[in-house]
């Protein structure tokens, strides 16, 4: 029953992973139809502009994968984050354009949909330890609660 769960959850994971990659690929092609003026237009949104909530949105997957980097599996498809900039807050600028942001947007769905191969359910039966952008030590389960 075990290996059932694990490979629902596996394939779930993989499922969930090419979504993102889809939904990814839709939003460049929402955002070539704007001008860079229309992208970098302040818009009064929590991160300014739509370029400030699509680099806010690569400095949070950047912060999550290098933070479960660090659980005591040492997933191989994450290694490769120990040698991306840390991101310091929310707001970091990480990209400069839609040109980088979709680059770095497909380095970092290349590594999510190679790692959703990698995990499995022991593996969230740990807690993530990380430091927060604050500094403050915080420790998650990897587990989802069931309800």
């Amino acid at each position: 029953m075990q290996k059932l769960m694990d490979y629902i959850m596996q394939n779930n994971l993989i499922l969930f992973a090419h979504y993102n990659s889809e939904m990814n690929q839709r939003v460049h092609q929402a955002a070539q139809q704007l001008s860079a003026e229309q992208l970098t237009q302040d818009r009064a949104a929590f991160f300014g502009s739509i370029l400030g909530t699509l680099n806010h949105l690569i400095v949070i997957d950047i912060l999550w994968l290098q933070r479960i980097a660090q659980h005591p599996s040492r997933f191989p498809s994450l290694q490769i984050l120990n040698d991306w900039p840390k991101p310091r807050s929310l707001n970091q600028p990480m990209i400069s354009d839609l040109p980088d942001w979709l680059e770095r947007r497909s380095k970092i769905d290349h590594v999510i949909n190679q790692f959703v191969f990698e995990i499995s359910d022991a593996d969230l039966q740990t807690q993530l330890l990380y430091t927060c952008t604050e500094g403050i030590l915080n420790s998650q389960p990897c587990k989802i609660p069931k309800r």
